[in-house]
This record gives C-alpha cells, sequence and structure tokens, in this order.
C-alpha cells in the first residue's frame, strides 16, 4: 500500500476542559492510497509517516492548533473503501500507563536533548562585525571559536524505512520552521535503523532520529566577498588587483556586490551559500 495523501477531515475539543484541568481532543484524517497498488491493512496504515501514533503532540496538519502537553492515546483506522481510510485520533492530558501487550508501534517516541562542541569558524564575529584588519584588509586565517550545538535525539518505532529516504535527509537543513526554530537552524545528523525486532506478533525497527540545531544558523553559509581580482567596472573582466602604481599586489580586498572593489566606508558585502540539502522536515512526522 502506498498513502498518496493524508488530509485534516476535522479536529477540535471533545469534551473541553474538566473540572480536574485536563484537557481532551479528536482528529479525524482522510487517508487517500495508490489505487494501483494492492489494498492493505490498518497496520500499514498506521507505519505510514504522517499518521499520528500514541504519544505524539497534539498539532493540526497546519500547525494551527497545538497543545504541547495533550498526547495521543488511541487511534482507529476505519476503511471507507478499498483504497480511503479514516483514521481517528484521541489526545489527551492525562496519560494512562502503557500496557505489557501493547503494539510497539504505537507506543510514543522518545525525547533526548544534549550539546555537542565543535570549532566554529565565521566570517564575522557574534556581533556581525566582520574579521578584517585596520587597513580593511580581510584576515586569511579566520579565527575558530567554541560553539555548542543543541542536539535533539528522538527514538521510535517504525514498521518499514525507506533506505533512499534517510540517505536523502541525512545532513539535511530544515526548510519549513521545526520546534520553534526558523528554516536553515536545524540539521540532520543521522538517522539509524535498528536491526528488524520482533514484539507481540509484530516485527519492526527502532528508528534513532539526531538532529543539530546551530545557534547561528547552518544556512544561509554567509562569506565575506572578497578575492585577489577584482572587475574595473561593474560587468567588465575582471583582472588582478593592482597598486596605484600599476604593480599587481597579490592581496586579498573587499569586493562589492558587482565584483568592483569595495569603496572606502561602504558595507561590507556577504555571499550567500547552501553546502547542505534542504528538506521540509514535516515530511518526517516527528512532532
Amino acid at each position: 500500500m502506498v498513502v498518496t495523501s493524508i488530509a485534516e477531515k476535522w479536529c477540535g475539543v471533545s469534551g473541553g476542559g474538566r473540572k480536574d484541568g485536563s484537557r481532551h481532543y479528536t482528529r479525524v484524517l482522510s487517508v487517500l492510497c495508490d489505487p494501483n497498488q494492492p489494498p492493505d491493512g490498518p497496520l500499514a496504515i498506521f507505519g505510514t509517516v504522517g499518521i499520528p501514533r500514541r504519544g505524539d503532540v497534539y498539532r493540526t496538519t497546519d500547525g494551527g492548533d497545538y497543545d504541547p502537553g495533550a498526547f495521543a492515546l488511541a487511534a482507529e483506522a476505519k476503511p471507507l473503501g478499498d483504497f480511503v481510510w479514516e483514521v481517528t485520533v484521541e489526545y489527551s492530558t492525562i496519560v494512562d500507563e502503557v500496557p505489557a501487550d501493547e503494539d510497539p508501534i504505537m507506543r510514543p517516541s522518545k525525547w533526548r536533548f544534549g550539546y555537542q562542541r565543535i570549532e566554529d569558524v565565521s566570517g564575522k564575529d557574534w556581533q556581525g562585525k566582520p574579521y578584517k584588519n585596520t587597513a580593511d584588509e580581510p584576515l586569511i586565517n579566520l579565527p575558530g571559536r567554541p560553539c555548542h550545538l543543541l542536539v535533539l535525539s528522538i527514538t521510535r518505532n517504525e514498521l518499514v524505512y525507506d533506505p533512499l529516504v534517510l540517505h536523502a535527509y541525512l545532513d539535511a537543513v530544515n526548510s519549513d520552521p521545526f520546534l520553534g526554530f526558523a528554516p536553515g537552524y536545524a540539521k540532520i545528523g543521522t538517522i539509524e535503523p535498528s536491526e528488524p525486532r520482533y514484539e507481540n506478533a509484530t516485527a519492526y525497527f527502532e528508528m534513532l532520529y539526531r538532529i543539530e540545531f546551530h545557534p547561528r544558523k547552518w544556512h544561509p553559509l554567509e562569506l565575506l566577498n572578497q578575492g585577489r581580482r577584482a572587475r574595473p567596472a561593474a560587468g567588465q573582466p575582471d583582472e588582478p588587483v593592482q597598486e596605484a602604481n600599476g604593480v599587481i599586489s597579490g592581496q586579498l580586498v573587499l569586493l562589492a556586490q558587482d565584483g568592483t572593489k569595495l569603496a572606502p566606508g561602504a558595507a561590507e558585502w556577504y555571499e550567500d551559500f547552501t553546502p547542505y540539502p534542504e528538506k521540509e522536515y514535516s515530511a518526517l512526522n516527528l512532532v
């Protein structure tokens, strides 16, 4: 079975807030499957990325409704035809204990935050000041500085995984907002599947997702526009930078956006680069 689309049919408060302060929600999803593939059962539906599982935080598809204290407690998949399913998910702020014989796929994911120290090199300091000397020459050997990445490790059980998808997301930077971080701040360090596991008549894999958050952003990578060649005027071919007497200096000089030498007192120009692939993290259904 190949799921082609997941749409939110209805979501809202079920029972509302109670005297004990608990909150309860219900979501109803419409799941369409590829009619060119043989139909399958609810186990395959719940193994699809994008379908909530037990322990997932209450959040609508568009992110408009969100309650970080409410978790999915139960889910039911009902066929409306050979290739159309309706999935109902119940959420609550009251979390019961997980039964010992529960389907391992429905167990909540495990989150753990930590830090990793790296040596970071940037063209400017934390205040945005470019690294250059008092003669406005760019520094060649930029100083490295200790930098700590916020690291999130998510472990969850999945029925199947696609090695091509794992490979595509490796080192991918988020192109959409993720956990409150704007695009460009998160990068997937690794996605590691376990060996096949068997429990309660279910075969599954334990997947480890490691996401690294950079304090300055992974993307865009800003590099100071500089070089030993410059254009005499915009649109003209570049040539070696020369001293006033016509001698080729061989020194790095700051360049403007058009490739000419940066005028005295003008603001430095940075070129933006994207050294890593970019992917939508929402497709992984990690939160």
